[in-house]
């Protein structure tokens, strides 16, 4: 049986991780690709939310890193 995966030190810098100047710079080339989807709150646990990516244009939340990518 496999250990469970451990969290990082919170602290700790993570590596190859964008800067905010990079997710600016994301933001800026595809902020018009991309739709602000609806945050619900969740029928089972009213303290969950959820966020309604499936209203992105292909039905995903990854059109974002797909559209970064070849931007």
């Amino acid at each position: 049986m496999r250990a469970a995966p451990t969290m990082p030190n919170a602290s700790a810098p993570v590596p190859d991780a964008p800067s905010i100047a990079d997710v600016r710079a994301a933001r800026a080339r595809i902020g018009s690709a991309i739709i602000h989807p609806p945050i619900i709150q969740s029928a089972v646990d009213p303290n969950a939310r959820l966020v309604l990516d499936s209203l992105q244009p292909t039905g995903a939340f990854k059109l974002r890193g797909a559209s970064t990518a070849i931007a």
